[in-house]
Parts: structure tokens; sequence; C-alpha cells
């Protein structure tokens, strides 16, 4: 996992499940740090705190957002590049069902 060195990665459905287990990954495997963006809930706040007491500040934030919404996505993706100075990789995971 070369590629993901000194990477800044952002995650959509990044707060449980397979989103979440990619933070980790990308983390452990040299990735300098990770967005996780997801709906407004503690799980996205957790997802971030466990991934920072385990990698360290800095290296994971959460961004409640939701993806349907063109205007969210575009605030989102500026808060990230507040944060981390630049967005390497996007991984959209977040998953979308029409009732």
């Amino acid at each position: 996992m070369d590629n993901v060195q000194n990477k800044t990665v952002m995650i959509t459905g990044g707060a449980a499940g397979l989103g979440y287990k990619y933070a980790e990954i990308l983390l452990r495997n040299g990735a300098k740090s990770v967005a996780i963006i997801d709906l407004p809930t503690s799980n996205g706040e957790n997802a971030a705190t466990t991934l920072k007491n385990e990698f360290g500040k800095g290296r994971a934030i959460f961004i409640a957002c939701d993806v349907t919404k063109a205007e969210d996505l575009e605030k989102t993706f500026k808060r990230v590049v507040d944060a981390f100075e630049t967005l390497d990789i996007l991984i959209n995971n977040a998953g979308i069902f029409n009732e």
C-alpha cells in the first residue's frame, strides 16, 4: 500500500462497517489522515475518536453530511481541505436507499 503513504482520504459512509475498516487499514498503512463522512449520528464522532486514540490526534475527523445533497458535499469537501490542506483519495462508500 505504498500509494497511500502521506495521503489524505475522504470516506463517505465511513462511520461503520466497510467504510470504517477502510479508514483503519489506510491509517495503519501510512495514510496521513482520514475524513469520516456520514449522516449526523454519534457513530461518526465515535469512529473518529477511536481512530484518533489508536493513530494519533489530527489524523481523523468526522464531518456530518448527507451525500444526496450537492450543497452538503461541496461544504464537506471544503472542510476536509481546510482541515488537512489537501484531499488525495475519495472512497465513495455511502449506501443510499430510496423508500
